[in-house]
């Protein structure tokens, strides 16, 4: 992870699991955007607590 990804993922607040995806700069508007990536195994349900998988389970 470059330097600068892991600085915005300080900035944001994101633990290991989250990766920044890219770094999008629009100097013009001023705007950051940073599209986050889900890379770890479990999350903890913000409701229950309960760990669960970021997997979709719907057919």
């Amino acid at each position: 992870m470059s330097p600068l990804s892991q600085h915005y993922r300080q900035l944001v607040g994101r633990n290991q699991d989250w990766v920044i995806a890219d770094i999008q700069l629009d100097v013009r508007n001023k705007t950051l955007t940073l599209p986050l990536e889900f890379v770890g195994d479990q999350v903890v349900c913000p409701e229950s607590g309960a760990t669960c998988s970021m997997k979709d389970h719907v057919e």
